[in-house]
């Protein structure tokens, strides 16, 4: 079942056969619980993972105490706070299982192993650092850009299996509105859809 993260990191950069069984020494399977906190706000963060299955939320804390969800992360995809995971500073989010999750998991020292002995361990680096300041940049500017309304039919149009895995309280605090406001764009949506075929908000 580890040939789902080769093939993933080999999207990103080649890798020689002879470096497949280095890689998959370095990750470790792990499961994990739904609810449970695989790093949790203020402590530094260990371990990049690998979601195999699964759903996990990515959230923070705001100045008003208020935990705001920052982002949904699934299967093929990696998870971390990199900026802790590089720095071993402590972490600006908290990362939860919002369901049952199969991961494969790998330390700071196993990643650096990997990057000093894997030719494009760096070049993956690079690429996982470019896909993350992409997805800031892409929150930041939606935030400024778009309406909570806009955000929900993007979120719909994205990732449509999610809406029906993620409580609404996390759909509202994603896309920047409080739970009752989420309930009537939801339902401002399924009679647009309904009327016309079409969204007008």
């Amino acid at each position: 079942m580890k040939n789902i993260l080769i093939d993933s990191l080999r999207q990103m950069a080649e890798i020689k056969e002879e470096e497949i069984a280095i890689i998959l020494n370095l990750f470790t399977e792990k499961n994990y619980k739904a609810k449970t906190y695989l790093l949790r706000e203020g402590e530094v963060c260990r371990k990049m993972y690998f979601i195999k299955k699964g759903l996990a939320r990515v959230s923070l804390l705001d100045r008003n105490s208020r935990d705001i969800t920052f982002n949904f992360r699934y299967a093929s995809q990696f998870l971390t706070d990199y900026e802790s995971f590089e720095t071993q500073q402590p972490a600006v989010f908290s990362i939860s299982a919002l369901e049952d999750m199969e991961c494969f998991e790998i330390s700071k020292e196993d990643f650096d192993t990997m990057c000093q002995l894997v030719a494009s361990g760096e070049l993956i680096t690079r690429i996982v650092v470019y896909y993350k300041n992409l997805l800031y940049m892409n929150r930041l500017i939606s935030f400024y850009k778009e309406t909570p309304e806009e955000r929900y039919v993007k979120l719909l149009e994205e990732n449509p299996s999610l809406i029906n895995r993620i409580p609404q309280k996390y759909l509202a605090s994603y896309i920047g509105i409080e739970p009752q406001s989420f309930s009537r764009i939801k339902r401002r949506y399924m009679e647009a859809q309904k009327t016309e075929n079409r969204v007008i908000f």
